[in-house]
C-alpha cells in the first residue's frame, strides 16, 4: 500500500501569514450543555458552531472524520467567528485552519494514500448532457434527496462532475474519482435505487448515470485519498 507524505504544518507563527476571522470566541462547553452539531452555521460573514475539535477540522480540510487521526479526548466547545468581507466556503475553511494553528496551537500534515474506491468515466457514446453557462454570481451545487424509500434523487444546477463525485462518495460510503476529463458545468436531475434494490421504482446507480449523463461508474478503483495527522495541540484555546 503506497503511502505519500505532504508537507502541510499548520504552526501558529506560519498560519498568521493566512487568512483569519476578523473576530473569534471560543469557549468550552460545559458536560451538562455538550449536545453538538455535525454542521456549522455559516453565512458569508459568520461562523457559529458548537462542536469538538475532529468536526472542526473536518469543516478545515473538507475531509470526512473518518480521514482525521491524532485527536484524542472530545471536548466541546462553542465557536462564534465572522470576518468584515464576504467569504467563499472555501476561505471560511482556510480562516478555520488558522483558527486552529492559533487557538489550539495546532500543528497538522496531510499524507496521501492509495485506496479502493469508485471512478466515473466517460461512456462509448456521446455525453447526455450539455455544458451550461456559468452566469456571474451564480452558486452551483449537487445536491442528493430521498424523496421515497430506498431511492435517491440526484440534481445539478450548474454543478461540476467534481461535484457529482463527492455527492456520489457519501452515499456510496467510499472515494469516488473523476476521470471523466470533463470540466464543465451541467444541469441534470436523476432518480437510483440505493443497494441497487431490484424492487425499488428506478434503475441502479451505473444504469442511471450511463442512461441520464452518459457517464459510466467503474467500481474496485485505486486512487489517492488525503489523511489529516494531527501532530500536537492544546485542548485550551486560551482567552477571547
Amino acid at each position: 500500500m503506497k503511502w505519500l507524505a505532504v508537507l502541510f504544518v499548520c504552526g501558529a507563527a506560519a498560519a498568521q501569514t493566512g487568512p483569519a476571522f476578523d473576530a473569534v470566541s471560543v469557549k468550552a462547553v460545559a458536560k451538562d450543555d455538550s449536545a453538538m452539531a455535525s454542521k456549522p452555521t455559516l453565512t458569508a460573514r459568520r461562523l457559529v458552531w458548537q462542536t469538538d475539535l475532529v468536526y472542526l477540522n473536518s469543516f478545515a480540510w473538507n475531509l470526512p472524520i473518518d480521514r482525521i487521526s491524532g485527536l484524542h479526548g472530545d471536548p466541546i466547545f462553542r465557536f462564534e467567528a465572522s470576518t468584515s468581507h464576504d467569504a467563499t466556503v472555501d476561505e471560511m475553511r482556510q480562516m478555520t485552519r488558522t483558527l486552529l494553528a492559533v487557538r489550539f496551537k495546532q500543528k497538522a500534515h496531510i499524507i496521501s494514500k492509495d485506496v479502493e474506491g469508485a471512478a466515473l468515466t466517460l461512456g462509448k457514446g456521446e455525453l447526455k448532457v450539455k455544458e451550461a453557462e456559468l452566469p456571474a454570481g451564480d452558486k452551483p451545487y449537487v445536491v442528493g434527496t430521498m424523496p421515497d424509500k430506498g431511492i435517491t434523487q440526484v440534481t445539478s444546477h450548474h454543478g461540476t462532475i467534481d461535484d457529482l463525485a463527492k455527492n456520489l462518495a457519501l452515499f456510496l460510503h467510499e472515494p469516488v474519482w473523476n476521470r471523466t476529463g470533463l470540466t464543465g458545468n451541467y444541469d441534470y436531475t436523476f432518480r437510483y435505487a440505493e443497494g441497487d434494490d431490484p424492487g425499488a421504482d428506478a434503475p441502479s446507480l451505473e444504469y442511471a448515470l450511463r442512461s441520464n449523463l452518459g457517464i459510466n461508474l467503474l467500481k474496485k478503483q485505486t486512487g489517492p485519498v488525503d489523511f489529516l495527522v494531527v501532530d500536537s495541540m492544546e485542548t485550551d484555546p486560551g482567552s477571547n
